[in-house]
């Protein structure tokens, strides 16, 4: 059975996944799928925890904005990269850095 079918409001177009729970990202974002949307030009970040012999859906929102993305891939460290069809680019999400960032005046 699946354990989810996209946000309630926008049609989804699921082309891409990733699983992470690496120790470099802060907890609210390891235990997670990264799903490339390809409709809704974003990454959407899936919070799953264990449920018997499945998973269940903890949290569901979107992660990132990219134009197309088609696929996307974590490295340990928890460097994302994510393939762009429109841009015809490989992009690279870095959350650490922009944790650092979060909050301080420009």
């Amino acid at each position: 059975d699946p354990i989810h079918l996209g946000l309630d409001n926008n049609p989804s177009n699921y082309v891409g996944l990733a699983y992470t729970n690496s120790p470099m990202l802060p907890d609210e974002f390891r235990d997670c799928l990264y799903i490339a949307d390809l409709s809704a030009n974003q990454i959407t970040r899936v919070r799953v925890k264990p449920a018997g012999d499945t998973y269940e859906v903890v949290e569901v929102e979107p992660f990132a904005s990219i134009p197309s993305p088609v696929d996307i891939a974590i490295a340990e460290d928890g460097t994302m990269y994510v393939a762009s069809r429109y841009d015809q680019k490989v992009f690279r999400i870095r959350l650490r850095d922009s944790l650092t960032t979060r909050g301080e005046a420009p």
